[in-house]
């Protein structure tokens, strides 16, 4: 066990860029200032969150009294739920099978399995703050805009830690197909860049689309009927599978309002159901518990195997070229512009402002045909599309 701590304190002290000081009053000042950094920013996401919420209740943009349906908070956790365990997959698949520093950690006094439990325990932390974030700010609004007593805040905290677990586990798991695939791209050069210039284009199109969308006649208070009704259409055609009557047993993701309703601790605002409370929290911990144990036997053992190759000796292709000798003007300019391309951080960051320039220009040119300006206005306008492009 203290090898196990001591591995996950000295890879959580990279991760998150700790070095070591000194305990002086200038760090503990340091040290209170971003406590309430951070208290402040998560303050800051519950208002926004029950800002949201509050305008959907004045609305009455899902219901006809003004309650947020339990299905609206569904849906916002399946995505959010669906975009962790998207990004604990490629984090675990990197992080498991491709870092340098596995081969490293082996050489230390420790057994396989602490190494590995090291890595997923690295990975909760990291999950459970993202959770912290916006979730649980998202809950935490929720309960308090509809009068939720205190008891559903301790419980939903108490389930956000499994929940986060489920993700990292399950993430675990997909990390050994998301091997696979980064095999083939790394083997296929040519795949994986017109995969990526499909995507690209894909986002690109889509955004396109949906500037394309937006009217040259904006009146909310007018058209606020109509959005309520694509609203409310939206999200009961989305979560039953017979919208007219709106059984929560005909829920089309079942296991994801189950979630949900663990999470708010009861259905449609009924008091808090110890018995139905802790049955479904039972249903989770028997989830978490398989799939941490289908983590540890089937991806520890592949793991291991990955971590123990020695790339020392691995033999890298590097194609033989002439070297030409350039001025050194000349040769800043080239090294620079061979790093750009080469190195994929700057290269992706390179592809995004070119295309992003062009979208917020649509985007920009699209509101502002929304209104009625002057000629002073007109020149804004130029100045606005001038600026963006600097």
């Amino acid at each position: 066990m203290n090898n196990l701590i001591t591995l996950v304190k000295m890879q959580l002290k990279e991760k998150l860029n700790f070095k070591r000081v000194e305990v002086s009053k200038s760090y503990v000042f340091n040290l209170i200032l971003s406590a309430l950094l951070v208290l402040v920013k998560f303050a800051l996401v519950v208002v926004l969150c029950g800002a949201f919420i509050f305008v959907a209740q004045l609305f009455n943009l899902f219901n006809f009294n003004g309650a947020i349906p339990q299905s609206v908070i569904s849906i916002i956790l399946l995505i959010m739920l669906g975009a962790s365990v998207f990004g604990c997959t490629i984090g675990l698949t990197k992080t498991l099978y491709y870092s340098r520093d596995n081969a490293i950690l082996l050489t230390l006094p420790a057994v396989p399995m602490q190494i590995f439990l090291s890595k997923i325990i690295i990975f909760f932390i990291f999950e459970l703050k993202r959770n912290l974030s916006f979730l649980v700010p998202l809950f935490l609004a929720y309960f308090f805009l509809h009068n939720y007593s205190i008891v559903y805040y301790f419980w939903m905290l108490i389930c956000f830690v499994f929940v986060s677990m489920l993700t990292v586990s399950l993430g675990a798991l997909l990390s050994i197909p998301g091997m696979w695939l980064a095999n083939i791209f790394n083997q296929h050069k040519t795949l994986q860049k017109i995969c990526l210039v499909l995507i690209v284009v894909g986002v690109v199109a889509a955004l396109v689309y949906a500037i394309s969308l937006i009217p040259e006649n904006i009146d909310i208070m007018d058209q606020m009927p109509i959005i309520r009704h694509h609203m409310r259409g939206f999200v009961d055609n989305y979560a039953y599978s017979n919208p007219e009557c709106m059984n929560p047993a005909e829920y089309k993701l079942r296991p994801v309002y189950n979630m949900t309703l663990l999470l708010l601790g009861s259905d449609n605002f009924k008091p808090f159901s110890l018995g139905e409370s802790f049955a479904r929290f039972g249903i989770l911990l028997a989830i978490v518990a398989v799939l941490m144990l289908a983590s540890v036997l089937i991806v520890r053992p592949l793991f291991y195997k990955m971590a123990s190759k020695p790339f020392e000796y691995q033999k890298k292709q590097v194609k033989e070229g002439k070297n030409v000798p350039y001025s050194k003007k000349f040769a800043a300019l080239v090294h620079e512009f061979r790093i750009a391309l080469k190195t994929p951080e700057r290269m992706y960051s390179n592809i995004g402002i070119t295309i992003s320039i062009p979208v917020l220009i649509f985007l920009l040119n699209k509101i502002f045909a929304v209104m009625n300006v002057r000629e002073f206005g007109e020149f804004m306008i130029t100045a606005f599309n001038v600026l963006i492009i600097l």
